[in-house]
Parts: C-alpha cells; structure tokens; sequence
C-alpha cells in the first residue's frame, strides 16, 4: 500500500499540478492540459513493462518524442492518448485519458458514450482499452461568458454507470476503467478560474500559479467511503489510477504472449510448407527419372 500511495503522491506531484499550470497558460480547453498527465502514465507504464515494450504519448519536454499514434480500430482510425506497443511495433494496447475541470454533469453521458464506442471500435480491432477519469469532486459550472453559475459535486448518481460497466460480463466493456476523483484544498474546493487568469496583472498571477501547489490530492478511502454508497465506493478504491494501470499491464503482458505463441505457430507452419514443398519436389524429380528411363 504504501508504494501506490507514494506513486499516487507523485502522480498528482509532477502529472496534475503541471497540468493544472498549463491550464492556466493555455485554457482550460487547450489540448496542453492534459500532455504532462499523458507523459506521466506513459512512463509510469513503460519502466513498469521494460525494454520488450514501446510506449507513445505527448511529451511536453521533447518536441521529438511527442509523438502519437494513430490506431486503427474496426471501424475508423483515432490518435490515442498513450499507446503501447510490443518491441516489434505491434499495437497491443492504449489508455485513453479524460481530465475534467468543468461542467461536468452536463456532458457526462457524452463522456460515457463516447468512452464506450472508443473501446468496441478498437477492441474489435483486437487492441486492449483502457480509460482514466480524472475530475475534481466539486466542480465548477461556467456559462458562456465563463462566469461561475454554481459548484457541481460529484455523488453516486455520477459514478454509478461506471461501476455497473466495469462489474458487468459485457463482452466489449474495458480492459481497465478508473474513476479518480480529486481534492483542492482551496476555500470553496475548487481552483481559480482559468478563463479570468489572463486578464490578470503578471503579480497576481504568479499568486495564483504558485497557490496550485501541494492543494491538490485524490479523495481517501475514509473519504469515498463517506461520500458514496457501498458498490460505487468499492469500485473507486479497487480501481485507483495506480492499482488499475498495474492491473491492465498485467493484461498487456498476457496479451502479448498470446501474440508470441501465435507467431510461433504460424512460424511452425510456414517451416513445414518448405520442408513439405522441399520433400515434394525430392519426389517429383525421382518420378521424372524413372519415367525417362521408362520412356527410353
């Protein structure tokens, strides 16, 4: 236990708080956001799988690493957020990351649906899926002015459809599904509004760039136990960003084995059509002899 809580630490430590600054830099739409959390699983994953694997994702301290990858799925092609492949560039799987800072409740069956046809398209196309969910537990709702309407809090109506999922025998559901739930320490639970930070003076912002730091955490388990029914707390605590991305590794592993011993047999095969060819012609030519001696 004390391994994932110190992963987690450093999770929020170098993927969130850097996010969360490049919110403030960029926007809170901006694709920026979400490249220092990306970075961090994928080499979080990639020191966890070793040197037999490759894994891709933005990088936002390497113009030349930030690669990613388009992966074919059954019914259309789609960058994904972290890919991994085997050492022979074989996709075996992807995590696919959603960060939510904002109006939350009213897209999140837009979420969920989009989530759930990401997987049955690639998964059918025989790539292991794994999603992340990352959001605050109070969150605000902005307008289109970007003015804040009210805080949202997340509760059980909001986590429900995840647990049901990952508990369900759906055939095409995820290979890993976490729900992450953050903390701010701030007054009202929530951090500064982004949309305002530009039209700010350079001296107040610093204020507020430096106030992101150490006031972010994930909820404990005394805390989800207290926030959320007994089914959707269990699943919150089992499925935890650093037991779920360990888990799915362990998938990927699998998975890729099954691709060695595939490869193997087909390997077999093809060394048994030559020798079958090879035996085959050893014989014709022995027939053609016999029949030139016949035919003299």
């Amino acid at each position: 236990m004390p391994k994932i809580n110190k992963m987690s630490k450093n999770f929020i430590k170098y993927g969130i708080e850097n996010s969360l600054h490049q919110v403030y830099k960029y926007g809170r739409r901006s694709p920026h956001r979400v490249k220092y959390i990306h970075y961090w699983i994928r080499n979080y994953v990639q020191n966890k799988l070793g040197d037999d694997y490759k894994c891709y994702s933005h990088n936002p301290l390497n113009k030349i690493d930030d690669k990613e990858i388009k992966v074919n799925g059954k019914f259309y092609a789609k960058n994904s957020d972290i890919t991994i492949c085997n050492n022979k560039d074989k996709i075996i799987g992807v995590i696919s990351v959603k960060f939510i800072l904002s109006n939350y409740k009213q897209n999140a069956n837009n979420y969920f649906e989009s989530m759930i046809g990401e997987c049955y398209n690639l998964q059918a196309n025989k790539v292991k899926y794994g999603h992340i969910m990352i959001c605050p537990h109070k969150i605000p709702y902005y307008d289109i002015y970007s003015n804040v309407k009210k805080i949202e809090t997340i509760k059980n109506e909001d986590i429900t459809k995840y647990t049901e999922l990952n508990n369900s025998d759906i055939k095409y559901k995820p290979n890993m599904l976490s729900f992450n739930i953050l903390k701010f320490n701030t007054e009202d639970g929530t951090i500064p509004n982004p949309d305002l930070f530009v039209k700010m003076g350079e001296k107040k912002q610093i204020e507020i760039s430096n106030s992101i730091n150490d006031k972010c955490k994930f909820l404990s388990n005394k805390e989800i136990k207290n926030y959320f029914n007994e089914e959707n707390s269990k699943y919150l605590r089992k499925n935890s960003i650093i037991k779920s991305l360990d888990n799915y590794m362990k998938e990927i592993e699998i998975n890729n084995q099954e691709y060695k011993n595939i490869e193997n047999i087909e390997n077999n095969s093809t060394d048994n059509i030559k020798i079958n060819n090879k035996s085959s012609k050893i014989k014709l030519s022995l027939f053609d002899k016999i029949k030139k001696k016949f035919n003299k």
